[in-house]
């Protein structure tokens, strides 16, 4: 019983959505977006993590939204409506972190409000929101983020722990380590992300050979 439900889920069309967002429209290593705020955040794991979770709150409800209302809105004013949504969703989010953690909203809140114009948001909106029912619109932003996400957190580990030797600022390498402080910076943003795509577009030609 329990294994026929399961087998349900894994081939119900939800799944298959979800699935082709973490994978095939990965906003990262296969759309190549959302590259701002990858070099921004993950300096620290914590920073990534509640960029990963705003983006996926905004996305799966702007997504959803418009999905409902695709057939109201005029194709004139679709970009106007879809901004206008997406900002509301972001603002919104940006205000609650500031209250429920503003030591972490001084440091990625101005890149919170950048969610407004990331691409990831936009694409899955023109992309498959426009054009799909609620429910699938829902999975397939969740999927794109989570894609998004998890590679957000990997690199969020990488830097954090050799650029500072820690973990979720607990010290987890000895004092005598040097931490590789580019690993913080901006370049060692871009030259760890760099390296990610390259490790992983490697791995997919090797087993699609």
């Amino acid at each position: 019983m329990k294994r026929s439900f399961f087998r349900r889920i894994l081939f119900s069309q939800y799944f298959q959505i979800f699935k082709k967002g973490f994978q095939e429209n990965n906003p990262i290593f296969v759309i190549i977006m959302g590259f701002c705020s990858t070099l921004a955040v993950t300096n620290q794991i914590k920073n990534a993590v509640i960029m990963w979770i705003a983006v996926t709150i905004s996305s799966c409800l702007s997504s959803t939204t418009i999905s409902l209302i695709r057939k109201q809105v005029p194709l004139k004013l679709k970009t106007f409506v879809f901004l206008m949504i997406i900002s509301t969703l972001v603002i919104t989010i940006e205000r609650c972190l500031r209250i429920l953690a503003p030591d972490v909203s001084q440091q990625i809140g101005p890149y919170i409000g950048l969610i407004i114009t990331n691409c990831i948001l936009l694409g899955r909106v023109e992309a498959f929101a426009l054009y799909n029912p609620p429910g699938l619109s829902f999975f397939d932003a969740l999927g794109v983020t989570t894609g998004y996400g998890v590679i957000l957190f990997l690199i969020s580990i990488f830097r954090e722990v050799l650029g500072a030797g820690t973990f979720l600022n607990l010290q987890v390498l000895p004092q005598s380590y040097p931490p590789c402080e580019i690993l913080s910076s901006g370049a060692g943003g871009f030259l760890v992300l760099a390296s990610f795509i390259f490790f992983a577009n490697y791995l997919k030609e090797k087993f699609s050979a």
